[in-house]
């Protein structure tokens, strides 16, 4: 459980019940990848595949809900994080918070969690690809020690924009 500026915020996997609430969270954020059910549902099933989802609930949904292991059973789901693993490194491939809940603190949360687990499966390096004008992603990233790696040239679409490659070093025991 997290006490963020947004209220409490519990970090945990999506389960099959959470997709249409990501998908409708996707649609308020047109700088994330927009996915179908199934890419989820794929993701989710693959033994290399993570989505975690990050759920706001006031004080007393939170006692109700929370299995004491500070993760939320239930509430509103305010962000979501998908990667994939293959063997020591992985790949962030979507992120998103709901626009009235950016700049507080979820998308940090969702990314250090995530290297939490990434670190216990074995990876050690995460890549990512951003796009040079989503300045509050970059902030992000690089707050959290990503660097720069390289740059794809005319990689994105709608509008047409080169994609900065960062890549962040997962050290052993954070």
């Amino acid at each position: 459980m997290y006490i963020l500026q947004s209220g409490f915020v519990g970090i945990r996997p999506c389960s099959p019940d959470d997709l249409q609430a990501i998908l409708a969270l996707q649609r308020k954020c047109p700088q994330a990848a927009q996915w179908d059910e199934s890419d989820y549902s794929q993701l989710i099933a693959e033994p290399g595949g993570m989505l975690l989802v990050a759920a706001e609930e006031g004080a007393s949904e939170r006692a109700k809900h929370s299995g004491g292991n500070g993760l939320l059973a239930h509430g509103r789901l305010v962000g979501f994080c998908a990667l994939r693993r293959v063997l020591d490194e992985a790949e962030l491939r979507n992120l998103a918070v709901i626009p009235e809940h950016r700049r507080k603190g979820i998308g940090k949360v969702l990314l250090e969690q995530s290297h939490r687990h990434l670190r216990a499966a074995g990876v050690v390096r995460v890549f990512l690809e951003v796009r040079p004008s989503n300045t509050a992603a970059r902030a992000l990233y690089f707050g959290l020690g990503y660097r720069m790696h390289s740059v794809r040239k005319d990689y994105y679409r709608e509008p047409v924009e080169d994609a900065e490659i960062m890549s962040l070093e997962l050290s052993p025991g954070e």
